[in-house]
């Protein structure tokens, strides 16, 4: 069984670590630029390297977990259920206010886009029948400051939810940054102002102050603990006072694992696929004998096996060795 650290204090490629656990490979050891451990990575840090160094100052910053006693595969399931569990009915309160604001953060291609979309579509079913639009509206990928500006504007009446699903490039511009927070403050009426001149708000008919009055969610992988950046941390830490933040901690390679079966046994990993019971099964058995190979563990790579066994029943496993493994 292998041992876990938990690590308090320390770098990897310039980003700081800060509380994270990860698998140990090889104890402390002292290289040309000081003390370092070499770890298994932990889906914060490593991407798909088989191990990876990480720098620490002092041994202290070195915590041995001890892993002979552990959780269960049902009660470790139970615990990430209870996480989505938290996450839906959290989404549900930002369509009637409840909630003016939320960052949801964990791994990539565990569920959490779509257990939010889910629930925002159950919320907006009325309005959608009545009006033919829904009162939500989700933005991915890049954006500037008059595009958010004028996003929060199309969606500042009350109800409405805004969902910046790995919107990143948001949390690195003072801009925006600064219009999130007045979105988000919690001390009053919230108005937001555009001060400069813009012809595209004048086309657009858009005023240069509004009272947002929305709600807004944010899906991202970024962990706002291991930001390296001062500045950037001071206005995250800002951000963040004024969200619930929700981090689904599936970090392990037993965790990823254990939330594709969690899905699978619920019927709904394969519901939109054209294959038998059967085949469901062993999709599942090869991802839990091939996870530690796999370039990603995600329900993505259960739906890629779908994609494979569609194409050839018989060769399917051979393909997925050489096209989903590394």
């Amino acid at each position: 069984m292998s041992t876990l650290v938990k690590i308090a204090k320390g770098s990897y490629c310039g980003n700081q670590v800060t509380n994270e656990v990860f698998s140990l490979v090889k104890d402390i050891k002292t290289g040309v630029k000081g003390q370092f451990i070499t770890v298994n990575p932990n889906g914060n840090f490593g991407g798909n390297k088989d191990k990876i160094r990480i720098n620490i100052d002092h041994s202290d910053h070195i915590t041995y977990i001890d892993n002979s006693v552990k959780e269960s595969d049902d009660e470790v399931m139970a615990r990430i259920g209870e996480r989505f569990d938290i996450l839906h009915e959290m989404a549900a309160a930002t369509t009637v206010g409840a909630v003016k604001g939320m960052v949801v953060t964990g791994a990539a291609g565990i569920g959490k886009s779509y257990g939010v979309i889910e629930e925002l579509k159950k919320a907006s079913l009325f309005n959608i029948l009545k009006t033919g639009t829904p009162q939500y509206e989700v933005i991915k990928g890049s954006m500037s400051g008059i595009g958010l500006y004028t996003t929060l504007y199309n969606n500042s009446d009350e109800n409405s939810v805004l969902v910046l699903d790995d919107c990143d490039s948001v949390f690195y511009d003072d801009i925006t940054l600064n219009l999130l927070k007045a979105a988000l403050d919690t001390t009053g009426k919230r108005h937001l102002h555009w001060t400069s001149a813009s012809k595209y708000l004048e086309q657009e008919g858009i005023p240069n102050m509004f009272e947002f009055k929305g709600s807004i969610i944010f899906i991202t992988n970024l962990n706002f603990d291991n930001i390296k950046s001062a500045k950037l941390q001071e206005h995250l830490a800002a951000l963040q006072s004024r969200c619930h933040y929700l981090d689904l901690t599936i970090a392990t390679t037993r965790e990823k694992f254990l939330r594709i079966k969690q899905i699978y046994n619920t019927g709904a990993l394969f519901a939109r696929s054209n294959i038998s019971e059967e085949q469901g099964n062993l999709i599942i058995k090869w991802i839990d004998e091939n996870k530690e190979s796999v370039r990603e563990l995600s329900l993505r790579l259960a739906i890629k096996c779908t994609e494979l066994i569609q194409v050839n029943s018989d060769k399917w496993e051979r393909m997925a060795q050489v096209t989903l493994c590394k």
